[in-house]
């Protein structure tokens, strides 16, 4: 360990459990919110963070925790058997509604609870 570092051990000796478990998930929203490839699952309150290669696994998340299939490009449930294009054709997917797509994209955004 470098100098200088708190051992997770120190920090549950000297903090009650309910502030240790505040300070993990302060730690688990820094590295997620502070990292470009990784992301939450965009269900409210879920608490899934992943890693997103697009290469491996296109635009689809298929969250552990929650069990929704969602098309990240879309930020939406996924859209079985349509491409994007197809499914903004579809649901009368707006112009301004493609701006915010296209803002929402690679953010680090949930929908409201």
């Amino acid at each position: 360990m470098d100098e200088g570092m708190i051992a997770d051990d120190d920090i549950k000796a000297i903090i009650s459990e309910a502030q240790y478990q505040k300070y993990s998930q302060f730690t688990l929203n820094q590295v997620v919110d502070t990292h470009k490839d990784m992301a939450w699952c965009p269900t409210p309150d879920c608490k899934f963070a992943f890693i997103h290669d697009p290469a491996a696994d296109g635009n689809q998340l298929r969250c552990p925790l929650c069990k929704v299939h969602y098309c990240l490009e879309c930020r939406v449930e996924y859209h079985e058997g349509m491409t994007c294009a197809e499914y903004r054709v579809e649901n009368n997917v707006s112009k301004d509604d493609e701006k915010t797509f296209k803002f929402l994209k690679g953010r680090k955004c949930k929908q409201c609870p």
